[in-house]
C-alpha cells in the first residue's frame, strides 16, 4: 500500500474512534488493492481512479431516510418479484478502477448476471444518494459524474436539508434531469413504482401503511 494511503487510512481509523461530526476523506495515489484491503471494514469506502473516498458514519437523519426508502422500495420490488434491493454496503464496479457504494440501489432480475464476486460488475439499474453537508459536493460532482459515465439508467439525489429530490434518467444516449420538492416521482426502471416526494421531508417519516404499501 502506498505510504500516503497508509497514513490517511490510519488517520481515518483515529477519526472514527473519536468521531463527533460528519467528514469525507479523500486519499490520492492509492491502488485497487488498497481499496480491496479495507473495503470490508467498519466504515464506508469507495475507489475511483487512484483515489480512496472514506465516509464517516451516517447521520441519524440520513440513516432514517435510507431505511425508509429501502423498506419502501424493497417491499414493492419483492412483491412484484422485480429484482434486488441493497443498502449502502453493496458495491457497484463501474470500471476496473471504479468501485462505488450507493446509499440504496436496485438491480433488475434481467441483469442478475452482473452479480459477480459479491459485487455488481456494471451499472445498477437505480442508484440513490442521500446528501449531507459532508458529502454534498462529492455526491453532486465526481460521484454523480461517475454514475452517468457508467450509464446507470436512473439516479436519485435526495437532499433533506434543501428538501429537493433530483433524478437523472437515461433516454437513449442522453440524460434528462428532473427536480421536485413535492409531487410524485415515477421510476423508469422499477415498473409501476412511484414515490410521493413529500414523504421524505416528514418528521417523523410515514409508516409503510401510511404510504399505502
Amino acid at each position: 500500500m502506498a505510504a500516503a494511503a497508509t497514513n490517511r487510512i490510519a488517520e481515518t481509523r483515529e477519526l472514527l474512534r473519536n468521531w463527533s461530526r460528519p467528514f469525507l476523506m479523500r486519499t490520492y495515489d492509492a491502488a485497487v488493492e488498497d481499496y480491496l484491503e479495507i473495503a470490508d471494514e467498519d466504515f464506508k469506502v469507495e475507489y475511483a481512479d487512484g483515489e480512496l473516498i472514506v465516509h464517516s458514519p451516517a447521520t441519524l437523519r440520513h440513516e432514517d431516510i435510507g431505511l425508509f426508502l429501502g423498506m419502501l422500495v424493497r417491499d414493492y420490488v419483492s412483491r412484484q418479484r422485480l429484482g434486488f434491493v441493497w443498502g449502502p454496503n453493496a458495491v457497484m464496479q463501474l470500471a476496473p478502477s471504479r468501485y462505488f457504494s450507493p446509499d440504496l440501489s436496485f438491480l433488475s432480475s434481467a441483469n442478475d448476471s452482473r452479480m459477480m464476486n459479491e459485487r455488481v460488475v456494471g451499472p445498477m439499474d437505480l442508484a440513490v444518494e442521500i446528501l449531507s453537508k459532508s458529502t454534498r459536493a462529492y455526491d453532486r460532482g465526481d460521484k454523480l459524474n461517475a454514475f452517468l459515465a457508467g450509464r446507470v439508467p436512473e439516479v436519485w439525489l435526495i437532499d433533506p436539508d434543501e428538501t429537493t429530490f433530483e433524478a437523472r434518467v437515461l433516454h437513449g444516449d442522453v440524460y434528462r434531469a428532473h427536480t421536485l420538492r413535492e409531487g410524485r416521482w415515477t421510476s423508469s426502471v422499477i415498473p409501476g413504482f412511484s414515490l410521493d416526494v413529500a414523504w421524505l421531508w416528514r418528521k417523523p417519516l410515514p409508516s409503510l401503511a401510511e404510504c399505502g404499501v
